[in-house]
């Protein structure tokens, strides 16, 4: 009898944990992905060069291999083919409906608002009717952003009303759908939370407080997962109310969720929500260390029909360093056995490797790397981070000095 097939969409770095830990389990792996050379690739048991945003592509190929289960974590991008390969051949998963949800702002926006949650103003923008965004009665400063992109692509805080027709020329620049929504900025902390929906219950497994880049405020320099003792008592409660409510009225009944908010006095505000895993290493690598549960192996079991389980351990706290480079083009890293042997460390990741120019810091992606660390309270594995850091030197072509990550 053989083995279940998982289909897994991307083919990515990101996606090889996921594929590496599903033949560990003992299942046969199918990745697709629209490149011709994939990491993934070369462990999984058969791949196809697909764009996995093409759904009736990928579910042609879904059938054609009559896969078990089907599953996209840590990329908005395939989650909506993700549901509608499962939703078409019965198999576990998100309706195609639901995945809209998870994967459009707008919706999320207006699914927030029913519920008579906190919100910005917010007003969607397509290419159209952009020449009538001075008709926009929006509060600046502002944020626009594409309706369904992520990694902060498209995404600019509009000062005033002067800059708002190229922030939203640039947002819908970077919108699949050719859309973008402004929204009146949001003042307070940044808190991300990632949770597990067991049969519309959920369960937080990680609850972080983000810290924006001094260089870039639309991006993080500093991302603290806390424990929850750390946390004022009745601001929790309202976050994990918020955060139930939110996810049942999206249609979120089993699996993974990305989701941040800012707290704002009493209020707390949904600004992004995903139904997938967080990126940088959240969700392979920081989840499991701070709460003890594999999400990613639950999702694996979830898609393939068995029951997923939550063993909450002791709890831990994790950080997330980020690090950028003074403007050129990197030779080389020096320090790595340093960092890698400081106290806390658990991975470290480049965006930037010797050869690459270093880009004007304008999204996630243009961060030359970050440095995971732990500790059994969130001092100390921002310490520990902020010591690894500080260990990491760099060198730049045409110049004969190290220097030190920012």
């Amino acid at each position: 009898m053989n083995k279940p097939l998982l289909h897994v969409l991307g083919g990515g770095q990101w996606q090889v944990p996921t594929i590496r830990l599903a033949k560990s389990m003992g299942l046969r792996v199918l990745v697709t992905d629209m490149y011709p050379d994939r990491p993934g690739y070369h462990d999984a048991d058969y791949f196809e060069v697909v764009d996995i945003t093409d759904m009736e592509a990928s579910l042609d190929i879904a059938k054609r291999y009559g896969i078990s289960g089907v599953i996209c974590d840590t990329t908005d991008v395939g989650v909506p083919t993700a549901a509608y390969i499962a939703e078409q051949l019965h198999l576990p998963g998100l309706s195609y409906d639901v995945a809209l949800n998870f994967t459009n702002k707008w919706r999320m926006r207006e699914v927030a608002r029913g519920l008579g949650m906190a919100s910005p103003d917010y007003f969607m923008v397509g290419e159209d009717d952009l020449q009538n965004y001075l008709n926009l009665s929006i509060n600046y400063p502002a944020v626009a952003k594409p309706i369904d992109s992520q990694s902060g692509k498209g995404v600019s805080i509009v000062d005033s009303e002067a800059f708002a027709f190229s922030a939203l020329q640039y947002a819908i620049d970077n919108s699949k759908s050719g859309k973008a929504i402004i929204e009146s900025l949001v003042p307070g902390q940044e808190i991300i939370v990632d949770s597990f929906m067991l049969d519309g219950n959920a369960t937080i497994l990680g609850l972080a407080m983000k810290t924006r880049s001094r260089i870039e405020p639309t991006v993080s320099e500093r991302i603290t997962y806390t424990l929850a003792t750390e946390f004022d008592k009745d601001t929790l409660a309202a976050v994990a109310d918020t955060n139930q409510r939110l996810l049942s009225a999206m249609g979120l009944r089993w699996g993974i969720a990305h989701c941040e908010y800012i707290i704002n006095d009493e209020d707390v505000i949904p600004i992004d929500i995903s139904a997938r895993g967080g990126g940088c290493m959240i969700y392979t690598h920081i989840l499991p260390f701070i709460s003890g549960t594999n999400a990613n192996r639950e999702m694996i079991k979830l898609a393939i029909g068995t029951m997923p389980e939550i063993n909450k351990a002791n709890p831990r706290a994790g950080n997330i360093e980020f690090f950028h480079l003074p403007n050129g083009i990197l030779r080389e890293w020096h320090g790595l056995s340093e960092v890698f042997s400081s106290p806390g460390v658990i991975s470290i990741h480049f965006n930037i490797k010797p050869g690459d120019e270093v880009p004007a810091l304008r999204n996630k992606d243009h961060r030359a790397g970050y440095i995971l660390t732990g500790g059994t309270t969130s001092r100390d594995a921002i310490e520990y981070g902020l010591k690894a850091k500080s260990k990491l030197k760099a060198r730049m072509q045409d110049s004969s000095t190290e220097v030190e990550v920012i």
